[in-house]
């Protein structure tokens, strides 16, 4: 456990533990980067973290992206893997493990359904995802500062090997577009 300035508090753990200790609604921001990927139900997964949220707080969830899967796979010369991905997303990733992964859409139905709304998001490792990427023997603040630029712009961020989303606890339809 750290504490910070007498406010802040950080552990380490999962959600049961969590939920053990200090029960349900409790929290105002809860993390969770690169978990979902491991678990075989993902709508239970983000209805557990969202309900550890207090009213208002943010679940920041960081997953794999179903979208992008084929287009990893054809970059990493795996044509059928590619072919099987556009209607699949499990997959063994690169460190041997079956992983799941899901679109932007699928995630932000299962916040809705668990009484969430996405606040905001963002595509991560767009052009820097596989190990024969160009962009490697560039300059790496240069990589930063492009990688930082997409994450945020339609449609380069959609095509993030990754999704970051920020999820707020309750309703907020004041988010949706108009």
């Amino acid at each position: 456990m750290i504490v910070l300035g007498g406010r802040v508090l950080f552990e380490q753990g999962d959600a049961a533990s969590a939920q053990d200790r200090f029960g349900l609604g409790t929290f105002d921001l809860v993390l969770s980067h690169g978990v979902l990927m491991y678990h075989d139900d993902p709508h239970q997964f983000v209805a557990t973290h969202v309900r550890m949220l207090r009213p208002g707080g943010t679940l920041s969830l960081l997953a794999k992206n179903a979208d992008s899967q084929p287009f990893r796979a054809a970059r990493e010369a795996s044509v059928d893997e590619a072919i099987r991905l556009l209607d699949d997303p499990q997959n063994v990733g690169h460190l041997g493990l079956r992983t799941g992964a899901q679109t932007l859409q699928d995630l932000a139905e299962m916040a809705f359904a668990a009484g969430a709304t996405v606040r905001s998001w963002a595509g991560v490792r767009i052009f820097s995802d596989t190990p024969d990427d160009i962009v490697r023997g560039t300059d790496l603040e240069k990589v930063i500062q492009l990688e930082w630029l997409a994450a945020r712009r339609d449609p380069h961020r959609r095509t993030g090997a990754l999704l970051h989303l920020l999820l707020l606890r309750g309703i907020d339809l004041s988010l949706l577009p108009s």
